[in-house]
């Protein structure tokens, strides 16, 4: 059974918070529309776990794991990787629209698998992810045991240590490309959509990143069907 995982903290123990817009957003309401858009959306059973900083309460079945360190920021979401998380895994951020069936996306079971920067297309985005059991022991292991090292190499906006970067520094030219293997179904809003005038149903998954947000669009007739 595959793992479905996402992350709500509030990134106020951090020792290097993210910067305040990327958290300020999110609360249980998130997780639990994220859940019952997979639950709408996949055929198959999964596991629904949402890594967290502190005590949440769910009225989804949605299984709570608290952060190993809740001072980590971002780095946080690399608990994903963690043993007791499963097996296959899908990792999706809470700033996330599922638009259509994902049978066909959550099926892959190679080793990882992460989509393109929108951006700059030969760097990795883990706007959702997957990676399967030996991967995300492989890589736990490396951040856990060098970890003082990464968190000086992968520091970020606001000098806050980006799990993105840990990944990209790893898996580049390793992690297959979700955007070639799923093409036109995996998409940002701000890079892609929106500029180049797309139909957000056309798609499977829309992903955001910085500003605006999902929540940002609620006017919309696709986030009124989707995001509920």
């Amino acid at each position: 059974m595959i793992s479905i995982i996402t992350a709500l903290f509030d990134g106020n123990e951090a020792k290097n918070p993210p910067p305040a817009y990327s958290r300020k957003y999110y609360s249980e309401e998130w997780v639990e529309k994220l859940y019952r858009s997979i639950k709408r959306n996949y055929s198959d059973e999964f596991r629904f776990i949402c890594l967290c900083d502190k005590g949440y309460e769910f009225v989804e079945p949605i299984e709570s794991i608290r952060f190993l360190d809740p001072s980590s920021g971002w780095t946080g979401i690399l608990d994903a990787l963690r043993p007791e998380c499963g097996g296959r895994r899908f990792v999706v951020a809470l700033d996330t629209v599922i638009t259509g069936n994902l049978d066909e996306i959550l099926s892959f079971e190679g080793e990882c698998a992460l989509h393109s920067d929108p951006y700059n297309p030969s760097q990795l985005n883990n706007g959702v992810a997957f990676f399967n059991e030996e991967i995300s022991a492989e890589l736990w292991n490396e951040w856990n045991t060098r970890k003082d090292y990464w968190t000086e190499e992968i520091r970020y906006l606001g000098n806050c240590p980006s799990e993105m970067l840990f990944l990209r520094k790893n898996l580049n030219g390793r992690a297959e490309r979700l955007d070639e293997l799923h093409p036109g179904k995996i998409l940002s809003w701000k890079a892609e959509i929106e500029p180049q005038g797309i139909d957000p149903e056309s798609c499977t998954i829309v992903y955001f990143h910085g500003r605006p947000k999902q929540s940002d669009l609620q006017d919309r007739d696709w986030i009124k069907r989707h995001w509920i």
